[in-house]
């Protein structure tokens, strides 16, 4: 392990024993994420984008305001790893709904590489691998990677986001799905959903069709 990461690691572990465990959502003391936040991502919302005509149906457990996007930021952004398993529960909940049955495959949505190793690691892998165990033999892929320049995407508007991240979005065949599974792309956000279509247009290139996609939340519409 690169010794940057493990100093960075040992003082996340630190600042959690001495700050104390707080609600990413709304602040309440003594839990990483109450039941009051967490009914907030409970619900499968089918979320609608031109991009999407055509393509697999996708759905959100919640909308992006409020104590759910308290709880995306502070997953994504402020390195609460703490939250990956919750809402990993409520992801796997989702799917129970569709598949009792369990045998998934969830590749979660990609990160650019740069961000991904500053926040020590993929915010959705840590949450595809939380509801994968909760999933009778299910799995996860981590398969797709963001190649070239593709800069952040905040502030871009839908047609800008496609240009930005088409092309750019590429599978790797050895982390691929296995055949026999029901495959569900997994991400934070859906906005203008450029991210969405594009990891579904990289795997279903590679001969892997997406059967759903779900995201914990999702802009209005």
């Amino acid at each position: 392990m690169d010794d940057r990461v493990w100093w960075r690691d040992v003082a996340r572990g630190l600042a959690d024993l001495v700050a104390p465990l707080a609600c990413a959502g709304c602040g309440a003391r003594a839990q990483r994420w109450c039941s009051e936040c967490a009914a907030g991502l409970d619900a499968l919302r089918p979320v609608r984008r031109r991009v999407f005509d055509g393509g697999p149906p996708v759905f959100a457990l919640g909308r992006y305001r409020g104590a759910a996007r308290r709880g995306v930021v502070a997953l994504k952004v402020s390195g609460r790893r703490d939250l990956a398993r919750p809402f990993g529960l409520a992801v796997a909940a989702a799917l129970r709904r569709i598949v009792p049955d369990g045998g998934w495959c969830l590749v979660p949505a990609p990160s650019r590489t740069l961000v991904a190793r500053r926040r020590g690691g993929s915010h959705m892998a840590r949450v595809a691998r939380a509801a994968a165990a909760e999933l009778p033999d299910s799995v996860v892929a981590e398969c797709l990677a963001v190649r070239g320049a593709a800069r952040d995407s905040v502030g871009l508007g839908a047609q800008a986001r496609m240009r930005n991240l088409s092309g750019r979005i590429r599978l790797r065949p050895a982390r691929a799905p296995t055949t026999g599974r029901t495959v569900v792309l997994v991400d934070d956000v859906v906005t203008t959903g450029a991210t969405v279509a594009c990891s579904v247009d990289a795997l279903q290139s590679g001969g892997h069709p997406v059967h759903l996609v779900l995201g914990l939340t999702a802009t209005a519409g």
